[in-house]
């Protein structure tokens, strides 16, 4: 068996021999004979797990992933929901790609992590899709994009800190499919390269990884699951709901409404013809990079036009040959990863990053708070309140739902006055299904406080529950 690859995987790391050693509790000996290919069974099999590395693999002197069950995988799927275990020989190589780009990467991963998963609107399929328009809006903010046309959607990736890739998936109409590490620390997306669809039409390639952005940012990620997501999919359930909402997000980062009514106007009050609505569609679509079909659905829905007119236009689409600044610029298919290794000790890294990354959010909440509860103890509970309500306004607009549950964790109701609370729940009902349980017990926290720390009537206590309940 050849192990010198072990050797340069251990100087890759920056260690030596003896650090190795003590990683792994053995002895130097124990690692000059692992690296020439006659160590024991029990050093290797404790390599393999600090290397993430499959056993079975490294006896026969390859260095193989192991299949990470840590992980969530979102496929975005045509017809079939069949998945072929073989995709994840390219999946698995994505992930880990994905945590180097991570660890090289730290503020792009920053800028990602800042946008937390939001549970899905499922009160009606409208309102999921509203929902993913918001939280377009949130991102082109973030990004400080507003209406202005995206630029190369790798480049927005790399951004993010996203790791894209190319690959022949053979899970029968799987396009692309996108892998989250459970902390969310690392992320990629892979489009598939026997995807005849977007041979022909190269600007899918922005639909579809606008479409994973929306899975990876927003959706809860489960480790070790694989979430299957219909596109034709139009039952009432969970999974449903969350493709309305990737599609509403899809359209609304694409084709921003600001943008639009910068480029066409507001919406017209009286109805269009045929020909004025065809020019509306081409104008947006050439602006804005993406197909016929994507920009004709989202004007709709816009009201620039009626249902009648739209089926009219979606059934002669024009063609249309995407300006090569709205082309996005793909790696080679099966491009190699980084020639780093990415394993244990860096994923525990990563993950160190990320509660880092936590902490100081915590502190940042932390310091809002005592800030607004001095001003309280100063004799000045008007401008605590507003204080407050102004950093909820700002965090709800930019969907950091995270943030606000965090704080609303972190308050004892007890230290501030009765008008800072009940303006935080005012501020917050929009978003009551975002923030689900953290703002539920929130209010309960609230309203014992009223009753036994400010001495409200049971009758004045009864009215502020079910006005923000």
């Amino acid at each position: 068996m050849d192990f010198k690859s072990l050797s340069l995987l251990r100087r890759l790391q920056g260690w030596t021999p003896s650090q190795l050693a003590a990683q792994l509790q053995l002895t130097e000996a124990d690692i000059d004979a692992l690296e020439r290919g006659e160590g024991r069974a029990e050093s290797l099999e404790a390599l393999s797990n600090l290397y993430n590395l499959e056993l079975d693999a490294l006896y026969e002197g390859r260095l193989e992933p192991a299949l990470d069950d840590q992980a969530t995988i979102f496929l975005f799927h045509g017809d079939y929901q069949t998945f072929d275990a073989g995709d994840l020989t390219i999946l698995e190589p994505a992930l880990q790609a994905a945590r180097q780009l991570a660890l090289a990467s730290p503020e792009a991963m920053r800028r990602r992590l800042g946008f937390s998963p939001v549970r899905v609107d499922s009160s009606s399929p409208s309102a999921a899709a509203q929902q993913g328009y918001a939280l377009a809006r949130a991102v082109r903010a973030g990004l400080g994009l507003r209406e202005a046309c995206l630029p190369d959607m790798s480049v927005l990736l790399e951004q993010l800190g996203i790791h894209l890739a190319v690959g022949a998936l053979q899970s029968p109409e799987l396009r692309a499919a996108a892998i989250l590490d459970a902390d969310r620390s690392s992320a990629a997306v892979v489009l598939s390269s026997v995807d005849e669809r977007r041979r022909d039409n190269p600007l899918l390639a922005r639909v579809y990884l606008a479409h994973e952005l929306c899975h990876l940012l927003f959706d809860a990620s489960h480790p070790g699951q694989i979430q299957i997501a219909l596109d034709d999919d139009q039952t009432r359930n969970h999974v449903a709901f969350l493709e309305k909402r990737a599609r509403g997000f899809t359209a609304e980062l694409l084709l921003p409404r600001a943008g639009l009514r910068e480029l066409l106007g507001e919406p017209p009050r009286h109805g269009l013809e045929d020909e004025e609505a065809r020019r509306f569609v081409r104008e947006a679509r050439e602006h804005f990079g993406t197909p016929w079909e994507i920009a004709a659905t989202h004007l709709l829905n816009l009201k620039y036009f009626g249902k009648e007119c739209w089926y009219r236009l979606s059934r002669s689409p024009s063609p249309y040959e995407g300006a090569l600044e709205h082309q996005t610029t793909l790696p080679e298919e099966g491009a190699p990863s980084p020639p780093e290794r990415v394993i244990s000790a860096q994923a525990r890294q990563a993950r160190e990053t990320v509660a880092r990354l936590e902490a100081e959010r915590a502190a940042a909440i932390g310091a809002v708070l005592g800030e607004a509860v001095g001003l309280a103890e100063a004799g000045q509970p008007r401008v605590a309140k507003q204080r407050l309500a102004e950093w909820v306004e700002e965090a709800l607009y930019e969907a950091r739902f995270s943030d606000v549950s965090c704080l609303m964790e972190q308050l004892q109701p007890d230290v501030l006055p009765p008008s800072a609370l009940t303006g935080i729940l005012m501020m917050s009902w929009p978003a009551r299904g975002e923030l689900g349980a953290s703002r539920e017990r929130f209010l309960a926290r609230v309203i014992t406080s009223l009753r036994e720390d400010h001495g409200w009537e049971e009758e004045r206590v009864q009215r502020t529950l079910e006005r923000f309940k």
